[in-house]
């Protein structure tokens, strides 16, 4: 029976950690959006799908966003933990149609009175080369995914 305990005593490690792997990045989370605000060339996007990326260890490294056919990953600069709420800088991207500023909003795990709906936002600003502005803002409810063991 002592071998017995100290079997399970050794093995507990492993099981509570078998599937962390540090520098693996997968995808963590999904939410489809509600496109809430448009202007300029986002006028004509009538849905949104955003995909979180975490890195095991580090924490978010990327956000896959799909706007109807179009497709981009954004690579996550900074993280801002406030308290009420993660806020994550995307690295501004430049494009065939103009250079993009986004930004996203993580109310998911927020620890503070103020209550959000919609626990992500994502929010785009994309200049074109004639300086013309286009603003695209979706929120929705994100899905996360059974990590396996």
């Amino acid at each position: 029976m002592k071998t017995f305990f100290i079997l399970i005593w050794c093995l507990i490690p492993t099981i509570v950690f078998a599937d962390f792997r540090p520098g693996r990045v997968r995808a963590v989370a999904q939410a489809d959006m509600m496109v809430t605000q448009t202007t300029g060339i986002y006028d004509n996007v009538k849905s949104a799908k955003v995909i979180l990326f975490a890195e095991d260890g580090v924490g978010p490294v990327k956000i896959q966003l799909k706007l109807g056919e179009s497709e981009f990953f954004l690579p996550i600069d900074k993280v801002k933990n406030t308290g009420c709420g993660n806020f994550a800088w995307p690295d501004a991207f430049q494009t065939e149609i103009g250079y993009t500023v986004s930004m996203f909003s993580d109310y998911s795990q927020m620890i503070c009175a103020k209550y959000e709906e919609n626990e992500w936002k994502i929010s785009l600003e994309t200049r074109d080369s004639e300086g013309q502005i286009s603003i695209l803002q979706a929120e929705g409810k994100p899905e996360y995914f059974m990590l396996t063991m």
